[in-house]
């Protein structure tokens, strides 16, 4: 995943995209997770 995603982004990503980026995946995954769950 990560591989495939580095052409998109510079190499330097702002700390603010990714204090959005990564809380926004996390929740994605913990959905995912209940999703399951249930």
């Amino acid at each position: 995943m990560v591989k495939d995603a580095s052409h998109h982004f510079p190499e330097e990503i702002p700390d603010t995209y990714l204090s959005i980026l990564v809380p926004w995946l996390l929740d994605c995954e913990a959905r995912s997770e209940t999703l399951k769950a249930s």
